[in-house]
């Protein structure tokens, strides 16, 4: 798991702040730190380094971004710019190398620009699991700003545009919905959503549960941005789902017919429960036993075909060209459901039916999966707790 702290703190030792700093990371047991803007010279680097207990530190060309981690993961730089640093991140128990790029923007547009060049540059050059995160100083549309002059969406096109290009997307929050303030008065107070965590899909592939809390400023104008990454994927519970390639199977009319033929007794509704229950059980055990797992058949054929493939080219009978064809329409159909099922988990509808992009249909599940994904919840007593162990019994 890497737990992750984001905080543009605009003075390490402005009012005290970085002393209660250091208490939310081993609250929270935070392996990783990004800061901004600590307005201190880079010499100053591995001092707090020691008093933040991490081992390891780097910072960026102009000194604007500082990183720490714990013992538990190596960091090597591969890119460092005056807007953003970033590193290639590895735990000392996992083969998988990932990249992280903090950033800091410039308040200018026409100076983000650089920014975003940079990050498409490297987009082009590298792959693997990415994540960009930082002080954006841009908001992708009105909805992150209140108070003000009302937002204008060109000056948000760079922005998205390279957003985009890089095929990363908006981990999203929980928490306050603006991360800066400029902490005026009610009728000149300004607040906006500077501060963002994206990843791309393979960044989400590998760390199954994201989750972002925008913690409190603690002495700055911006929240800290607390961000958990888990690798621990907890099955979810299975409930029945009705696939709509079943209907194609040509035994699907007749198990309809003969569960809904069974007599029950009891009122209309207790009789349909049942029958509709009786049908649930009929075609789960039937898809179970008689098609089985879709994605397994699939490749199974695959290695027949390959195998056939050669056995054909070796002898061209018409015996063993009839078995290879005959190997292709089985591949067809079979491929068809699986396209099927990942459509319907997807939830997705294609207005052309060629279109196989299954790389989108897995990205658009995890999507989902998150969003349903419960996180924290609030008991009877107005406290909020987590772990699912904590939230179930608060849920019952």
């Amino acid at each position: 798991m890497i737990s992750t702290i984001i905080w543009n703190i605009r003075g390490v030792e402005s009012k005290g702040a970085f002393d209660r700093f250091i208490k939310l990371k081993k609250r929270h047991k935070v392996s990783f730190v990004a800061l901004q803007e600590p307005f201190l010279h880079s010499s100053q680097l591995e001092n707090y380094k020691r008093k933040l207990g991490m081992h390891g530190a780097l910072a960026n060309f102009n000194g604007k971004i500082w990183c720490f981690w714990d013992s538990s993961y190596t960091c090597t730089e591969i890119f460092n710019h005056k807007q953003h640093l970033t590193l290639s991140i590895q735990h000392i128990s996992s083969l998988e190398v990932c990249s992280v790029t903090i950033v800091y923007a410039k308040s200018k547009s026409r100076r983000r620009k650089k920014l975003w060049e940079s990050l498409e540059q490297m987009n082009s050059q590298f792959q693997g699991p990415w994540s960009i995160f930082g002080d954006f100083n841009c908001i992708v549309n009105a909805t992150e700003k209140e108070g003000g002059r009302p937002h204008r969406l060109r000056k948000s096109l760079d922005f998205i545009n390279c957003m985009n290009e890089c095929g990363i997307l908006d981990v999203g929050y929980s928490g306050n919905d603006f991360t800066w303030t400029n902490n005026r008065r009610k009728m000149k107070r300004i607040r906006e959503r500077l501060d963002k965590v994206f990843y791309n899909d393979e960044w989400s592939a590998t760390f199954p549960l994201i989750n972002v809390r925008h913690l409190p400023r603690t002495g700055s104008d911006h929240n800290m941005l607390l961000m958990t990454c888990s690798i621990e994927d907890v099955p979810p519970i299975k409930y029945f789902k009705f696939l709509s390639f079943w209907t194609e199977q040509k035994d699907f009319q007749k198990i309809v017919k003969d569960s809904w033929d069974e007599e029950v007794i009891g009122n209309p509704m207790w009789i349909m429960q049942q029958k509709l229950k009786t049908l649930a059980n009929s075609l789960s055990y039937c898809s179970r036993n008689t098609i089985g797992n879709v994605f397994d058949k699939t490749k199974e054929l695959e290695e027949k075909i390959e195998a056939m493939e050669a056995t054909y080219g070796a002898d061209n009978s018409d015996v063993n060209r009839t078995n290879l064809h005959n190997l292709y329409a089985e591949q067809i159909s079979w491929m068809k459901m699986q396209n099927n099922l990942l459509k319907q988990k997807a939830r997705v509808k294609w207005e052309f039916e060629g279109d196989n992009n299954t790389k989108y249909f897995h990205s658009t599940m995890r999507q989902r999966r998150k969003r349903s994904y419960l996180h924290r919840i609030k008991n009877e007593e107005g406290n909020w707790v987590e772990g699912n162990k904590h939230i179930s019994e608060a849920a019952v």
